[in-house]
């Protein structure tokens, strides 16, 4: 049964008029983890019109072979005698009331059901919420200490040159770094601190050739601003960059950069 499907029942399922088959699967999908579009608030409603309803019902009296049929059904013992009991209509009404408020508490017990069901299906999703952020913290450790691991060694090849980063002349900022370059390798790392995150932009790493302002990726500042990249091997091919830049860029960069200039390194020639 679908949410739309149940929507459609919601009215007779409040009133207890559903076949046994139909109620079976109105409270089957109730019972199941959803989610569920707008189930609960149609319940909510029905019951609330079943009870209003229930406290406008005039007391009457009956035509006498109802009441003998019901009896029936209670006295099995008794099945064929004609009863001439007469009942007051406050009872009738009484009766009905009861009938009406024992379907209402009934379906606010399932009611509360569903809303426990979403409740703990809400916790679970959390918990998963949770659980993927601290995997993904932990990997981002692994993931800097691997590269850590990788500049280490890249620092003590005979080869590598180092290429101290700074801002540029007009700007006072703390941010400093450093990029190791090793052109026999194909490898270049950078290392850089006291990058202030900034909400809605990101610090973009550029290779510069000439006029040519090469993409080289993202840097993450963490705890401290500090931040460490590899280059892309396949970007050291062409030869050495003239120089290594980062700039700050609204969030996911660019193909070319946009933002102010943060730190800029010329790498020699010798």
């Amino acid at each position: 049964m679908t949410c739309a499907e149940f929507q459609e029942l919601a009215w007779a399922y409040a009133l207890d008029a559903l076949e046994p088959q139909e109620r079976a699967a109105a409270e089957r999908h109730l019972s199941s983890e959803g989610p569920h579009q707008g189930c609960e608030s149609a319940l909510d409603e029905a019951y609330r019109t079943a009870a209003a309803l229930s406290a406008t019902v005039q007391p009457t009296r009956p035509d006498r072979r109802l009441w003998q049929s019901i009896e029936r059904r209670l006295q099995p013992a008794q099945r064929g005698a004609r009863s001439n009991r007469q009942w007051p209509a406050w009872a009738i009404a009484a009766a009905a009331l009861l009938l009406c408020s024992v379907a209402i508490l009934r379906g606010l017990a399932l009611r509360e059901s569903l809303a426990k069901a979403n409740r703990q299906l809400a916790q679970a999703g959390n918990v998963q919420s949770e659980l993927k952020r601290c995997a993904d913290e932990l990997n981002a450790m692994r993931q800097s200490s691997d590269l850590q691991r990788s500049a280490l060694a890249l620092l003590e090849l005979p080869t590598t040159r180092l290429v101290p980063l700074g801002p540029p002349a007009q700007a006072a900022a703390a941010s400093r770094g450093s990029a190791l370059l090793n052109l026999d390798q194909r490898m270049a790392m950078v290392l850089v601190s006291a990058l202030e995150p900034q909400v809605g932009k990101d610090y973009e790493l550029w290779l510069i050739r000439g006029n040519a302002k090469i993409a080289a990726g993202l840097l993450r500042p963490g705890a401290g601003g500090r931040a460490i990249a590899q280059v892309d091997p396949r970007l050291l091919t062409p030869g050495q960059p003239d120089a290594i830049a980062v700039t700050l860029e609204p969030a996911g960069g660019g193909e070319q950069p946009r933002g102010p200039i943060v730190l800029v390194g010329t790498v020699s020639k010798t």
